[in-house]
């Protein structure tokens, strides 16, 4: 017993006090890593918001860039984006169908090479 003499150590007056005292200790011990758990646990859930938080705004702001250098363009264009709109509204009033409006701008596009025809990247009807 020597050895153990130079740890800390509690005298209890009887046994049945000793083995409370243990058990309660014990319980405070479990309690305790739970609540390192729930903490840790709520520090990662907040870690984890904050990173898809942050990977949002960054996919936002490339977003905002691409539609200003869209806009840009539209403005830098706006006389032929107008003749474009015109034309495209012109054939959907006559009855034109959506097919046949893609296939008349794919033959201006590829085969009379239409300066307006040639503006048109994509039909987004429906």
């Amino acid at each position: 017993l020597q050895q153990h003499e130079a740890t800390p150590h509690v005298q209890c007056a009887n046994f049945g006090l000793a083995v409370t005292l243990f058990f309660q200790q014990l319980a405070a011990q479990k309690q305790a890593q739970k609540l390192k758990q729930v903490e840790q646990a709520a520090e990662q859930r907040y870690t984890k918001i904050q990173q898809d938080q942050a990977q949002r705004m960054a996919a936002l702001q490339r977003d905002i860039l691409g539609e200003q250098a869209r806009a840009m363009a539209v403005q830098q264009h706006a006389e032929q984006v107008d003749q474009a709109l015109a034309v495209v509204n012109s054939a959907l009033h006559s009855g034109m169908d959506w097919d046949q409006l893609h296939e008349v701008v794919r033959v201006e596009q590829e085969e009379h090479f239409n300066p307006i025809a040639l503006l048109i990247h994509e039909l987004k009807l429906e």
